[in-house]
Order: structure tokens, then sequence, then C-alpha cells
């Protein structure tokens, strides 16, 4: 089932609504997921393997954001090989799994969990299609927040490695110095000291610049709405996300969509760090 966007402008930085593709069994299932994406997301829907095989082209498109599946398809056979086989081919794609409680929950959590899953949901505990789209978002977040790392580990002491791991992995949590202070178990003041002492910018320039390379992955490997990807890491707007990059890239984010854009920011990035990077 594709839910064709309603109302798209032709606007800078405004892309369609991003694709959710999902393998799940049963109308009633369908229309749960449909309902948990509605207004965020169109949804291209399945109930088998043999049918989400022939959404390759779905799954390799940029505006796809998220694959959701079950672990059985209509004919009972296991989708964690093709999940695993996904992940591999299609790295920046989350996989969240719906799983239904019971005696082979453990199992089939195992497999996918094996596989790569990135966030499960577990049908039945609480508001199935709050706790899925905020599953959706979940895996978005912590597949780019993984680049991200990735990026950055070269370039940030190992002295600050759980500073910027925070930033990365929660968005939320860490828009300020104080926040990442507090869940790390330690004074601001600690924060400036290291910064100070491996060279690296002060803490709160570090902060941001985790934010700005978190959402610089996510527009280099999608065709996500600037304001889409304000709203999963928690900006206030999408004006406060666009400002904030341009301050501190020279970039507007629309120039980082494909291409090895996200090169040049992390250049820019490794310009700020300087000498600090290496020590």
């Amino acid at each position: 089932m594709l839910t064709p966007t309603r109302g798209a402008r032709a606007l800078p930085d405004v892309a369609p609504l991003p694709l959710v593709v999902a393998l799940v069994v049963g109308r009633r299932e369908c229309a749960r997921v449909q309902a948990a994406v509605r207004g965020r997301a169109r949804l291209l829907a399945v109930s088998s393997l043999d049918g989400l095989r022939q959404l390759a082209a779905a799954l390799d498109d940029p505006s796809c954001v998220a694959l959701v599946v079950e672990p059985r398809d209509e004919t009972n056979t296991p989708v964690h090989p093709f999940v695993r086989e996904f992940v591999g081919r299609s790295p920046h794609v989350p996989v969240i799994a719906i799983c239904d409680p019971g005696a082979g929950l453990s199992r089939d959590l195992l497999e996918l969990a094996q596989a790569g899953t990135h966030e499960v949901v577990i049908r039945g505990a609480g508001d199935d299609g709050h706790g899925l789209r905020a599953a959706i978002e979940a895996g978005q977040r912590t597949n780019a927040g993984m680049r991200t790392l990735a990026l950055l580990a070269p370039l940030v002491p190992s002295e600050l490695a759980g500073f910027v791991e925070f930033c990365v992995y929660f968005p939320h949590e860490a828009k300020s110095v104080g926040q990442v202070a507090r869940a790390l178990g330690v004074h601001r003041k600690t924060l400036v000291n290291q910064c100070a002492r491996t060279g690296m910018p002060a803490p709160s320039v570090l902060v941001s610049w985790c934010r700005v390379l978190h959402a610089a992955v996510l527009l280099s490997s999608s065709t996500r709405a600037v304001d889409h990807i304000a709203r999963l890491l928690d900006f206030q707007s999408g004006t406060a996300l666009r400002n904030m990059f341009r301050r501190y890239t020279g970039m507007r984010p629309s120039e980082v969509r494909g291409g090895d854009r996200l090169g040049a920011v992390l250049d820019v990035f490794r310009a700020v760090v300087g000498d600090g990077a290496r020590s």
C-alpha cells in the first residue's frame, strides 16, 4: 500500500515525505503501521519475502528511511536472513522489528538482533502506534549515530570518546554542556579541562558539532526534509537547524545532499579541531 504525499510545496530544502517499507502480515497490522507513520512518511507494505524482494528499487531509493518487518512472513518463512543481507547491502537504512510476546519471543529477538535489527517493538506493549513511530525515529537516529561516530572516532581524543558518544546517541538529552556533564556524572568544569588539555574546542562547540555532523550524515544519505531531521535531532525547528548548520559549516543543509559533500563538512571540522584530533 503506497500512500501518496499530499500538499507538497516546491520550496528549497523541502523534500517529499520519507518512505517506510514494511513486511507485515494481515490488514490489521498494515493499518497499525500506516497509522503510526501517517503524516510523517509514505508506506509501502507487503506480506511476503517474495514481495519484499520485488521492492528492491524502493529499498534502495534515497527517500527510504526505514524497513519494518515481522519475524516471519505470511508463509511462515523466517525474515532474519533477508534482514542480514539487507543490512549488509544498505547500512544507512535502519530495520525495525515488530514481535509478538509469547514463547517464541526470545528466539525471534535473538535471530533479528544477530541479523542487525536496530529497534524492536513488542506488539501489545502500550500504544502500538506511538511505540512503532518512536522506534522508527529511534532507529534512524541510532543508525545515523553509528555512522557519525565512525567519522568522529579518528578525530576525537579517546579521553573525550564518552562525551562524543553521548552527544551523538542522545541528541534529546545532549543540547547543553550541563546536560552532558550530568549524564556522564562529572562537573562541567571537568569537560572544559578535558577539552583544553587535549587541544579540542570548548565543550559547547563540540556539542554543537556533534549535532551538526549527525544532521550532515542524515542529509547525505537520504532525501529527508530538513524539518524532518530537525525533529529527529530535537532542534527547536528546521530554521534552528539551518542556522546552526550555516554558522558552523558555512553551507546550507541542502548543499550536503548526495555526492561527497559530507566530506566537505568533515573537512571543516578537521580544521576546527586541528592538532587536538591527533593527540
